[in-house]
């Protein structure tokens, strides 16, 4: 059974820096790991939706068991959203890979987090 990892950072989908590089290692690890991700942009257009985007990076990937789920936040999403998601997908680990400037809900709430789930910057 893969282990599944929590990526905070901006929408694989979009083309910034952070998204481009998420979107390379997401893909390029699909058969090591499933993926979640709480999914930024400055204004979300899908802001509150769920995406399973599986198929479409199995198909991209050529991995058959590839699962990627978008939980997809304007900004940076908060502490509500974060303890929602966890609950929901219960990941193995946290990847925090963004600018940390704009997350300072998540240091606030990082001795909470770490009880259960390790984090990786």
């Amino acid at each position: 059974m893969k282990k599944k990892i929590l990526l905070l950072s901006d929408d694989v989908r979009i083309p910034s820096g952070i998204g481009t590089m998420s979107k390379s290692f997401v893909v390029n690890s699909l058969e090591d790991f499933d993926w979640v991700q709480m999914a930024g942009a400055v204004s979300h257009p899908e802001k509150g939706k769920f995406l399973d985007l599986s198929q479409h990076v199995a198909e991209e990937s050529g991995v058959e068991d590839a699962s990627l789920i978008l939980y997809p936040v304007s900004g940076y999403g908060d502490p509500n959203i974060l303890r929602a998601v966890i609950a929901k997908e219960k990941p193995d680990a946290i990847l925090h890979f963004t600018d940390p400037r704009f997350w300072g809900w998540l240091y606030d709430m990082e001795h909470e987090l770490r009880q259960n789930i390790p984090i990786m910057y």
